[in-house]
């Protein structure tokens, strides 16, 4: 007979930190575990939307990445405490973080990509890559 493992979701804010450089990514889960597999497959696979956290992670290598949890908290109090601990670990600037937005996740904020998009020829067939260079926020028209 075979047993099945019962894994609760944990609930609240979790950490990315590149050891190295004290560089610290914060974000908010209603599953901390699977939004961190989630980070980690596409830093793998060199596919992260944050450019930031993605070169950081091809220069020094997951062995000197560490994840975690920071606050475990219900999803209505996410906004409030992934904002605190932003703050708290600067982790809009450049020199402390990878976090893009003080808060919120970037579409909450409607903030979006934006890409530059390049066209190659290969073989005889059209390639495209996409690179995201930055965020934009779009602003509202007033009439």
């Amino acid at each position: 007979m075979g047993y099945i493992l019962m894994v609760n979701k944990i609930s609240g804010i979790y950490y990315i930190l590149n050891k190295s450089t004290n560089q610290i990514y914060i974000g908010k889960s209603e599953n901390i575990m699977g939004r961190l597999s989630n980070h980690f497959s596409l830093l793998r696979n060199h596919n992260h939307y944050n450019r930031f956290l993605q070169q950081s992670f091809n220069e020094y290598g997951e062995n000197k990445f560490e994840k975690g949890i920071l606050k475990v908290c219900k999803k209505h109090h996410h906004d409030r405490f992934e904002k605190l601990f932003i703050r708290k670990y600067n982790s809009t600037n450049p020199n402390y973080g990878f976090n893009i937005v003080n808060g919120n996740s970037v579409w909450d904020n409607n903030v979006m990509p934006l890409k530059k998009v390049k066209l190659n020829l290969v073989n005889g067939k059209i390639q495209k890559e996409v690179e995201i260079i930055g965020y934009i926020k779009p602003f509202k028209k007033i009439i």
